[in-house]
């Protein structure tokens, strides 16, 4: 028995569902060091936000939780990267962050979108 007395079916990890419910691993490397957001926010004089997240980890979220044109609402959006992955999965967001420079910064990550 695990130390929270939740008991794990025999095999629990290792059945094959059918890809009814997404995988709970989401290997995704977080080393970002060369983008153009990184390019874009140094050119504009910005600091870079220190703990960017790879997309991949909200989009896996955003795609199992919610649907084309729901409401995405991210409370710390940093760099705008959960913001950027909802609006790119054509959802709709919202999101607040007490950091100017990080948003204003976190802009960068649409000019691409809105200039095609």
């Amino acid at each position: 028995m695990r130390p929270a007395e939740y008991k794990m079916a025999e095999g629990g990890f290792g059945n094959g569902n059918g890809g009814a419910i997404p995988g709970n691993l989401i290997v995704a490397a977080n080393t970002e060091s060369n983008s153009d957001y990184i390019w874009s926010v140094k050119a504009a004089g910005l600091p870079v936000h220190p703990a960017r997240i790879p997309a991949a980890l909200p989009e896996t979220f955003i795609k199992f939780l919610t649907r084309r044109k729901d409401l995405v609402f991210e409370p710390f959006v940093g760099s705008l990267t959960t913001a950027a992955v909802a609006e790119a999965l054509g959802r709709r967001w919202v999101a607040s962050e007490c950091m100017l420079e990080y948003v204003l910064g976190g802009q960068h990550r649409f000019f691409k979108r809105m200039a095609a």
